[in-house]
């Protein structure tokens, strides 16, 4: 039986974003099988960036990018984040539409863009938290994304792919194979102070 959250030897997993939504993540919000089927569940509030990498490895990870499927629930959610055991992710007002390749460049999904804040044990290091350069990309599908005629239409925004990545602010991260694209650039290099940060209720 194949090992969900591991790849083969000589295996890198570098999928576009057209791939993540549309061979992942549609496959798992309909419960269809997925080849290779290598990306677990995991709850985002569960967890910290850093136990994404140390908890047994459960996310899959390639080039020093952790993979999951989340499902959006009210459990640890807020407006415009997830809060976790010792901080809470934000979301930083940076949405782009995933389209296909094809000509008439159909809109699959959306990507949003989060930053992690640490607070601490009970708010201990900040309660308005200290910003990390860990970032997460969350993908979702659309609402007019159809399944086949037939079958059961789920909640399609029950659902999400996640991909974190602890990123150097300097743009020359080495965990981009590519470079850092224009969206990426302007997410990690928010200034701190530009807005009040306050702890989700």
């Amino acid at each position: 039986m194949e090992e969900i959250g591991h790849l083969p030897p000589g295996f890198r997993f570098d999928p576009t974003d057209e791939e993540l939504v549309v061979h992942f993540l549609q496959r798992r919000a309909y419960s269809l099988p997925c080849y290779p089927n290598i990306i677990p569940d995991l709850p985002l509030s569960d967890f910290d960036p850093l136990e994404l990498m140390n908890n047994g490895n459960k996310a899959l990870v390639s080039y020093n990018k952790w993979y999951f499927y989340s499902q959006m629930t009210s459990r640890g959610g807020t407006d415009d984040g997830v809060i976790t055991k010792n901080g809470f992710w934000k979301e930083v007002g940076v949405v782009e539409d995933i389209s296909t390749d094809a000509a008439a460049r159909k809109k699959v999904g959306s990507k949003k863009y989060l930053v992690f804040f640490y607070v601490g044990h009970d708010g201990e290091l900040s309660p308005g938290g200290i910003r990390s350069n860990w970032a997460l990309e969350v993908y979702q599908l659309c609402n007019q994304f159809q399944t086949r005629r037939g079958r059961k239409q789920p909640d399609v925004n029950q659902w999400v792919l996640c991909r974190a990545q602890e990123v150097n602010n300097s743009g020359s991260d080495h965990l981009y194979p590519e470079g850092l694209s224009s969206t990426d650039e302007a997410c990690l290099s928010i200034d701190d102070d530009s807005e009040e940060i306050t702890f989700p209720h």
